[in-house]
């Protein structure tokens, strides 16, 4: 892998972490497209190491609200230190998922019918998500009795989008499609659910860097020259902060659904291709 790889998936990842369009399935067709030789243990190694340059990014935009999170006990904010137990609660599925079900998760994302069909599958659950809370939609009086407004999340709710997200790390899932849209079906406005999917994406991804150093130190898997490894962790640390701030601005105005057409069209490629 050469610098210019490390820049060009470092980009990828940090548009396509927090985009509603799976930034595993954008690194697979990347490392597809570039040419790139596949090293399954080593190209894990690389996709953690672009994931704590998201990591670092998330810390950096919400370190007020972590900040404010953690210290909630200590200072007897009820309000704060229940979104930090529902944080917590959303965070169990997908630890439970990625631990049991991690092989199947990689042996799946070798098959391009498996992607093709997954950012299909992407592309409907965002306007399905966006169509299902629309105040004058057909499907919004549908589903009227299950969803209810609030600006708190309640412990299934949490669980719900806990449950999507562990579902997201199915290779061309989108994390923040599918936590976001289970969030509005919880209740929540755009930008609530945009950043409670952003804030327990940051526990998820931390400890899934921290068990990939644990074997990089280990010796299992092998990270490319410091020069290579650099670039693309900068790389996806600058594109995730645009990312984190350009959504927060878009979702006050626009819907995640507009994302679906690039999604469908994705779609169609992988297959012709």
């Amino acid at each position: 892998m050469t610098t210019f790889h490390a820049l060009i998936l470092g980009t990828v990842q940090g548009l396509t972490e927090f985009f509603p369009v799976s930034s595993t399935g954008h690194l697979i067709l990347a490392q597809t497209l570039l040419g790139i030789p596949s090293h399954p243990n080593d190209d894990l190694a690389m996709i953690i190491l672009l994931h704590a340059g998201t990591l670092l990014a998330l810390l950096l935009c919400y370190m007020q609200t972590w900040w404010s999170l953690l210290t909630a006990p200590l200072r007897g904010d009820r309000q704060q230190s229940r979104m930090l137990l529902m944080l917590i609660i959303a965070t169990v599925p997908v630890g439970v998922v990625g631990f049991f079900f991690k092989d199947v998760i990689a042996n799946a994302a070798e098959y391009s019918t498996v992607l093709a069909t997954e950012f299909f599958m992407n592309a409907c659950i965002l306007i399905l998500g966006e169509a299902a809370v629309h105040p004058e939609g057909r499907l919004s009086r549908f589903f009227h009795r299950i969803i209810h407004r609030s600006s708190t999340i309640s412990i299934p709710a949490a669980l719900g989008i806990g449950i999507a997200q562990a579902l997201a790390l199915s290779p061309a899932l989108s994390r923040s499609g599918l936590t976001i849209t289970a969030g509005r079906f919880a209740g929540l406005s755009r930008r609530e659910a945009l950043d409670f999917s952003f804030l327990m994406a940051t526990p998820a991804i931390a400890g899934a860097v921290t068990l990939m150093a644990v074997d990089v130190l280990n010796g299992g898997v092998h990270l490319p020259v410091s020069s290579v490894s650099a670039a693309g962790f900068v790389a996806s640390f600058l594109a995730s902060v645009f990312a984190i701030l350009f959504l927060r601005a878009f979702v006050s105005r626009y819907s995640l659904s507009w994302f679906a057409i690039y999604l469908f069209f994705l779609s169609g490629f992988i297959i012709m291709y």
